[in-house]
């Protein structure tokens, strides 16, 4: 996320620029986990404090959505397509 091109605070920037007034950020995790229940909503706070003009809403992370779900499973099921012998294993982390 450090790493990450755009920052948070250049792209809200740059919606600003071209006449956005409300950003949806939707995290691109698996899980609420210590980025997203820590650091980003520590940058959401910030960017609202940086653009009070602008309306940021933080949206749960995509592996929290019922349709990636769904997703998942349908690949998950199409792994096992090997027969009786074959297992699938997975995890998060």
């Amino acid at each position: 996320m450090e790493f990450a091109e755009p920052t948070l605070f250049h792209a809200i920037a740059e919606a600003q620029a071209d006449g956005v007034r409300s950003v949806k950020l939707f995290p691109l995790f698996l899980s609420a986990g210590g980025h997203v229940s820590r650091d980003i909503p520590r940058l959401v706070h910030g960017a609202r404090l940086r653009f009070p003009d602008m309306e940021i809403e933080l949206l749960s992370p995509i592996g929290e959505h019922p349709s990636f779900r769904a997703l998942v499973s349908r690949v998950a099921r199409s792994a096992l397509v090997g027969g009786a012998d074959t297992s699938l294993i997975s995890s998060s982390g």
